[in-house]
């Protein structure tokens, strides 16, 4: 028979062996498959389709096939050299390390919620959860970005009445970091029982896992201190203003003596009252105002407007 214009053009499957995820793989080369015998393939022979299939697994497909002991019918049925295929890399793929890795996707920055739901999807398919919708709910809940959204879900769980202290253990059990152990591993030293199976583990190192928070802790205050400075000290008669503990209004004052505490003075205020000054210092006034007890103060003469504006009448209750 001619070869079909489909063929010669390329638009056949070919199996990747070196792929990373080799089951997933074949998965969409026996979908290709199926979907070219059924449409620019159709009308071929069982033998026609056994000899496509090993045409396109190619030299790797082609020495796994030879190393089966099959029988003749067995050899020339499709169906059943895919799921021979399908039955020899099953054996490949951990399920335990693919629930691992679900535990800890998380929504990146920039990731809308549909692509990240459709990431969650997808791994959850190797996982072999028997829940598997409640699992994803639960990892959209905690690792989503937006707040929102981890409400929502919350409030629809509460609806479904299961239990929340399962999704708490799942939030305690998940690391915050690559680098560093869960919550519950650094508050207890030991891994909590949660209901995805897990490795146990050598003891944590203490020493390690205080020199890594040590080192965020000190990255953190070198952000935080970058525009930091040391600031002037007071002097004796310098006039300030402190701010009222009473009426929280800010009062001209001035230092009288520095005090026996680290960055705290005592000032005297305008009535003679002295007070403490601690934290901060006050905020200098200028040096021209010496004499700042004796101001004069202007009087605010209040104008009336001259502006249109409807006539408001207040309410009865006001007037």
């Amino acid at each position: 028979m001619a070869t079909p214009v489909a063929v010669q053009m390329n638009l056949h499957p070919i199996m990747n062996w070196d792929s990373s995820d080799v089951v997933e793989e074949f998965k969409k080369f026996k979908q290709k498959a199926q979907l070219a015998f059924k449409s620019f393939l159709k009308g071929t022979t069982d033998d026609e389709k056994v000899s496509y299939i090993l045409l396109w697994s190619g030299n790797k497909g082609i020495d796994l096939y030879n190393s089966w002991d099959m029988s003749e019918s067995d050899c020339n049925d499709p169906d059943t050299l895919l799921d021979k295929f399908e039955r020899h890399l099953e054996p490949r793929s951990n399920h335990r390390i693919q629930r691992y890795e679900f535990q800890g996707l998380k929504q990146a920055p920039q990731e809308t919620i549909d692509n990240f739901l459709s990431r969650l999807k997808n791994v959850a398919e190797k996982c072999k959860f028997k829940d598997r919708e409640e699992r994803i709910v639960d990892q959209l809940i905690w690792r989503c970005a937006h707040k929102e959204v981890q409400k929502s879900l919350i409030v629809k769980c509460r609806k479904t009445r299961e239990d929340p202290h399962l999704a708490l253990m799942s939030l305690r059990t998940t690391p915050l970091r690559a680098d560093m152990k869960t919550p519950a591993e650094l508050l207890n030293g030991r891994k909590y029982k949660t209901t995805l199976p897990t490795k146990i583990q050598p003891p944590i190192d203490q020493k390690e896992t205080r020199a890594k928070l040590a080192a965020t802790q000190e990255q953190a205050q070198g952000h935080h201190n970058k525009h930091a400075q040391y600031l002037p000290e007071m002097l004796g008669g310098q006039h300030v203003h402190t701010q009222d503990p009473i009426t929280k209004t800010w009062i001209p004052a001035k230092v009288v003596n520095r005090a026996e505490t680290p960055r705290s003075n005592m000032i005297e205020t305008e009535s003679g009252r002295q007070l403490k000054q601690q934290g901060p210092h006050p905020p200098n006034t200028r040096a021209a105002e010496e004499n700042v007890y004796n101001t004069p103060q202007t009087p605010v003469r209040s104008r009336r407007s001259t502006r249109w504006r409807k006539n408001i009448l207040p309410p009865v209750r006001y007037r």
